[in-house]
């Protein structure tokens, strides 16, 4: 981070100042209208796509040509993106798991890193002029581990339960001595 503010210093003459202004002087590059109203540029799905080209937010249509991940303001499009409504992160409503796993461990330190990385970045990219699935990365990864506990804790553990209770406990022990 410090890297990044020098170098910055040194190149545009100011720790917080970016190369956007000199390509759009005057930019606002946070403002709170940008969560409802339609933002200065999109990446659309040209970065990264929806696996299912946005189907699940097809209520947001009629849509431009890049379809519903161009088509809604970042205040939906981030926390629908999340959810997985957008698939690019987690399948459709997989991230639900993640969710719910994380409030089964919400006291622990990973738990609490993934919940503070994930409400962050969806408040601060929410209000960022640009929109893009590429931002929520951070995010989207650490939701996928926990996505996967949550199905494992939901759907694989008790299936193997069930498998060893029906043919019995068969494994071999070592032999005593």
């Amino acid at each position: 981070m410090i890297a990044l503010l020098v170098f910055q210093w040194t190149t545009f003459g100011h720790p917080f100042k970016t190369g956007y202004d000199y390509y759009l002087p005057g930019l606002k590059e946070f403002a709170l209208h940008y969560a409802w109203s339609e933002p200065l540029g999109r990446d659309g799905p040209n970065v990264v796509g929806a696996h299912l080209a946005g189907r699940l937010m097809g209520w947001t249509c009629p849509c431009p040509p890049d379809g519903p991940m161009a088509a809604v303001g970042n205040g939906i499009f981030y926390p629908a993106l999340i959810m997985g409504l957008l698939w690019s992160y987690t399948p459709p409503f997989v991230a639900l798991l993640g969710f719910a796993e994380l409030f089964r461990r919400r006291r622990s330190p990973a738990a609490r890193y993934t919940i503070a990385v994930i409400v962050t970045y969806v408040a601060l990219f929410a209000v960022y002029f640009h929109q893009a699935a590429r931002f929520m990365a951070p995010a989207g990864a650490l939701l996928v581990v926990f996505s996967a506990v949550g199905a494992d804790r939901l759907l694989v553990s008790p299936a193997v339960r069930m498998v060893a209770r029906a043919y019995g406990d068969r494994r071999r022990r070592p032999p005593v001595g």
